[in-house]
């Protein structure tokens, strides 16, 4: 099972459950669980990830990497060559056999967890062919062996995506999370690993999403616009990541399509996501679905296509991508599916403005200005010493495009931030000086 979020640098990603040593990845008290800390900062800020040293920032002693341990090869170390965020990653280099890391870590038995990591890979001229990363975890309910792959990929160029899944544990107290690659010659990176125990999820939450019915829990077409026939593709009851209904698949042969048409602004930061499950034993060879995004600034036709196929996974996977709008003002989503009979779904779909945070001063002044909103708690802070304060809170609107808010202050050096809510990272202003 792979879920590609092709997602460039800058994102996030997250962790898994219960008692890390020294809290190496604690999250501050005001963090915001995510629905997948795709969402966020980095694995350091959220809230209830399980994994230690999950982006892999701890001083290295005596080649021993707090947290991991390694089955002992000279093709991969933690180094500071790229990272997602922070400064250091785990690297790896093999030109055979895999070489692997493991972290086992206390879970609670029949349990939901997210779990997830940062990929990079085939930075050379050319992926080799052999490129290959995977990312596995035990005590799987339900999967082959008890085992599930998170994520896995061979052959592709990978800026930074995530791999991430909703699992259930079965009976076991523990899960042990690996990182393992082979043949990577070009260099292949692992950062901002994640479990965390699964609260809320699906995308009701998310305020000023663009994607109407977003869990296609209304069970009528409306507003989603279908090319095919009920038989093909239909809204089922039979299975839902969220909610109780979600969109099946099941077309034999020629593309079955589902869309709708929005409104965004141009030259826009947004994200798209949603979830797939492949619900079969072993998937046909030639499953596939793709998902199809127009208006999108420097993509050839200025269209983003992601696909999903050839995957047997049973359960639900999210993928999630950032992108920029190119001039239009209308964008349309596609989802197509063809040679799936074994039943294909799909469920909570978003497509949310990137939030951005300004501040700026005239006088004794200061605005605070967010764009992207989606019901946000925004902060006003003022620096004293060598920590900032929060002065004045505000909540963004749940709809329309942008707020600001002005107040008098005293000198000062001054920042803003938007707290994360569902459907949006945490987003945050530089500093400015009052004098």
């Amino acid at each position: 099972m792979a879920n590609i979020r092709r997602i460039r640098r800058g994102a996030l990603v997250t962790a898994l459950v219960v008692t890390v040593v020294t809290g190496l990845c604690s999250a501050p008290a005001n963090a915001f669980l995510l629905t997948d800390p795709i969402l966020g900062g980095n694995c350091a800020v959220v809230a209830g990830n399980l994994v230690q040293n999950c982006g892999f920032e701890a001083p290295v002693t005596g080649g021993v990497v707090p947290g991991w341990t390694h089955n002992v090869s000279d093709f991969s170390n933690v180094n500071t060559i790229e990272a997602h965020s922070g400064t250091h990653a785990l690297g790896f280099y093999s030109s055979g056999a895999d070489d692997v890391w493991t972290q086992t870590i206390a879970v609670a038995p029949n349990t939901q967890y997210l779990v997830g990591a940062r990929f990079s890979s085939g930075h050379s001229s050319a992926a080799s062919a052999q490129d290959h990363i995977r990312f596995t975890v035990t005590n799987v309910a339900g999967a082959p062996g008890a085992a599930a792959t998170i994520f896995s990929s061979n052959n592709v160029d990978l800026d930074w995506v995530t791999g991430s899944s909703i699992v259930t544990t079965g009976s076991a107290h523990t899960m042990t999370l690996t990182v393992s690659a082979a043949n990577v010659p070009s260099g292949s990176y692992v950062d901002d690993v994640y479990v965390v125990a699964q609260q809320t999820v699906g995308c009701a939450p998310i305020k000023n999403n663009l994607i109407g019915d977003c869990g296609f829990e209304a069970g009528s077409l409306s507003p989603w616009v279908r090319n095919g026939t009920p038989i093909d593709s239909f809204v089922s009851s039979s299975t839902a990541n969220t909610g109780g209904r979600s969109l099946a698949f099941a077309s034999s042969g020629a593309d079955d399509v589902w869309y709708q048409i929005f409104a965004v602004h141009p030259n826009t930061q947004y994200t798209l996501s949603f979830w797939v499950e492949y619900n079969s034993n072993t998937a046909p060879a030639k499953n596939d679905l793709h998902f199809v995004l127009s208006n999108v600034s420097g993509n050839p036709g200025n269209v983003l296509r992601l696909a999903t196929t050839n995957v047997s996974n049973r359960f639900w996977v999210r993928t999630t991508r950032t992108f920029t709008t190119g001039s239009g003002h209308t964008a349309t989503f596609f989802i197509t599916g063809a040679n799936t009979p074994s039943a294909t779904y799909v469920d909570d779909v978003s497509m949310t403005a990137v939030t951005h945070v300004t501040v700026s001063a005239k006088a004794r002044t200061v605005t605070t200005t967010v764009t992207g909103v989606g019901g946000q708690k925004v902060e006003l802070l003022r620096r004293v010493g060598s920590t900032w304060a929060v002065i004045r809170t505000w909540v963004a609107p749940s709809t329309g495009w942008s707020k600001a808010w002005a107040v008098a202050v005293p000198a000062g050096t001054y920042r803003a931030i938007a707290l994360a809510a569902p459907g949006y990272a945490q987003a945050g202003s530089s500093a400015i000086n009052v004098k």
